[in-house]
């Protein structure tokens, strides 16, 4: 077995990294485009998402979820590889096919635009993260992309200067994204070697499962990626970067939940498929209380500074964006939540019809709140909508669990990190008011505050609850510094 601590910390740097990289250059990149320009690539982008979508149609979790079913069998694992790449290659083929003829043949508006999106949508044909997360070889995902992603960074700097640059801008970020995914081809014949099948017959075998699991990555597009078209559509470029940014902030966060997701699935279908379900249970459990003290900790310190921290680090043009985070962090509690039982109990166990249907709600309620409130509200009618559409799958998800798994006790281990996060809030909120100037270094001290407070309160709970996960780290870190509690 693979060291799931160690798995677990290459996958949320591989997360947190193609996130935060972005956000790195987003303070120079929201100064020099503007909120025009930042919008513009917003927009283009998130329409040339749903052709790579469409292209992996749900390969991500189903390819992670059969390689790792029988990674202990070099001939099987090279056949279920061959078998599904070569479905992903040809879907990806036909929907990239499809968007040069929409949106570059057939279009004439920002043309130019969503030809620097070209090789994004191309990269459909060559992203097999999923084989190497089967694998559990995380290491190999994060070295690599590691490269890429500077030098993509170092590009923005070096060569976007003015707001003409913006088709220069689209241009490095999408050869970035795709040179990624290449790059994780160069010694691949150490782990799979590819073997002869038929492509009638793969079709057959592997495209009702795929297309189960693509469903929910399609509605879940509608409220993570379509919110941004329907204000582009309804608004302005605007609006879009003001969302844009936002919606950044938050994701740069959502590595560490996704981080952690990824690494439990091939570990929780791996022992489903010994039933070994005790072991399940153990694991579902202390990530639950993991999740809750990590996204708790982020959204309600995220809600907290989001005025100020937008100013600060976008510059006067994006204050709007302020209200934006202060709502979409709140998303990253219930996103945590859906994550921990969808990867850990719904998608391990083959339980997809409910995976499904939480998804297709959420995506309904999504949609029929942003048509109503966008119009209205612009951005702010999306950030309801996304708020609304998370609990909601978050809900949808646990319910059909309740039969086999306690859920209020799950619920009643979550309510003293929600605790708290709310004394947390109300500390750095009283910073706040103190601190009335918007600078970098009273942004500091809020954030400084606000860690102390909740590290200082759970410090208290784990000691308290010698059994939690959170005690047994502590336990180690003392012990490392010679001190005995």
């Amino acid at each position: 077995m693979k060291s799931l601590k160690k798995n677990y910390a290459y996958n949320m740097v591989y997360q947190v990294l193609q996130m935060i990289l972005p956000l790195v250059t987003a303070p120079y990149i929201s100064r020099v485009l503007g909120t025009d320009g930042v919008g513009a690539f917003s927009y283009t982008r998130s329409i040339a998402y749903y052709f790579l979508l469409l292209g992996m149609l749900g390969i991500n979790n189903y390819g992670n979820r059969s390689i790792s079913q029988v990674r202990d069998t070099k001939e099987k694992t090279d056949r279920t590889f061959s078998e599904l790449y070569s479905v992903q290659f040809l879907v990806s083929a036909f929907f990239l096919s499809a968007y040069i003829l929409i949106f570059i043949v057939f279009n004439n508006t920002d043309k130019l635009l969503y030809v620097a999106q070209l090789p994004y949508v191309l990269s459909a044909c060559f992203d097999i993260n999923w084989l190497f997360f089967g694998l559990e070889e995380f290491k190999i995902t994060v070295t690599r992309k590691v490269v890429i992603k500077l030098f993509t960074t170092a590009g923005v700097f070096l060569f976007v200067k003015t707001r003409d640059d913006l088709l220069l801008y689209s241009w490095i970020m999408n050869i970035g994204y795709f040179a990624g995914q290449c790059y994780l081809w160069i010694g691949l014949r150490k782990y799979i070697s590819f073997c002869k099948t038929n492509i009638v017959e793969n079709f057959k075998k592997h495209i009702k499962p795929l297309l189960i699991l693509f469903i929910p990555i399609l509605a879940t597009s509608i409220y993570r990626v379509m919110d941004k078209v329907m204000i582009g559509s309804f608004g302005s470029y605007s609006e879009v970067a003001l969302y844009e940014n936002a919606d950044k902030i938050v994701m740069v966060c959502l590595g560490v939940v996704t981080a952690w997701g990824n690494v439990m699935l091939p570990r929780i279908s791996n022992l489903v498929a010994n039933n070994n379900l005790e072991q399940c249970r153990v694991y579902l459990k202390k990530s639950f209380q993991f999740i809750n003290c990590i996204t708790i900790a982020m959204g309600m310190g995220i809600c907290a500074v989001a005025d100020r921290f937008v100013i600060i680090f976008y510059g006067n043009d994006f204050a709007g964006s302020g209200v934006l985070l202060s709502g979409l962090a709140f998303t990253l509690i219930f996103i945590g939540w859906s994550n921990t039982f969808r990867n850990q109990v719904l998608i391990p166990m083959e339980q997809d019809k409910y995976y499904v249907r939480a998804i297709i709600t959420g995506a309904a309620v999504n949609l029929i709140i942003n048509s109503v409130l966008i119009p209205l509200l612009g951005a702010i009618g999306a950030m309801i909508g996304t708020m609304i559409a998370e609990l909601t799958v978050a809900i949808c998800q646990i319910i059909p669990m309740r039969k086999s798994v306690d859920i209020k006790t799950y619920i009643i281990d979550a309510l003293p990190f929600l605790a708290m996060g709310i004394i947390m809030f109300g500390s750095v909120r009283l910073i706040d008011w103190l601190m009335p100037s918007y600078t970098i270094i009273s942004l500091l001290i809020q954030i400084a505050c606000g860690a102390a407070v909740y590290c200082s309160l759970c410090l208290v709970y784990f000691i308290r609850h010698k059994d939690t996960f959170g005690y047994q780290i502590l336990k180690r870190i003392l012990k490392i510094l010679h001190i005995n509690i």
